[in-house]
C-alpha cells in the first residue's frame, strides 16, 4: 500500500472534530470501506475514546 499522508484541509478537520491522525489513519487502514458522494470512498472506523 502507498504511504498515507493527511492533506493541510484533512488534518485541520482532524483538529475540528477531535480526531488524531493516527485514528485517521487506523480508520483508512481497518474500516468498513462505503460509496461516498462523486464516487468516491469513505472509511468507517469507530475508535475508544483516547486509545489510538
Amino acid at each position: 500500500m502507498k504511504p498515507i499522508r493527511l492533506s493541510r484541509h484533512a488534518q485541520q478537520q482532524c483538529q475540528e472534530r477531535g480526531a488524531s491522525d493516527s485514528e485517521v489513519l487506523i480508520a483508512i487502514e481497518q474500516g468498513r470501506r462505503e460509496p461516498a458522494k462523486q464516487g468516491r470512498e469513505l472509511c468507517r472506523f469507530n475508535c475508544a475514546f483516547n486509545q489510538a
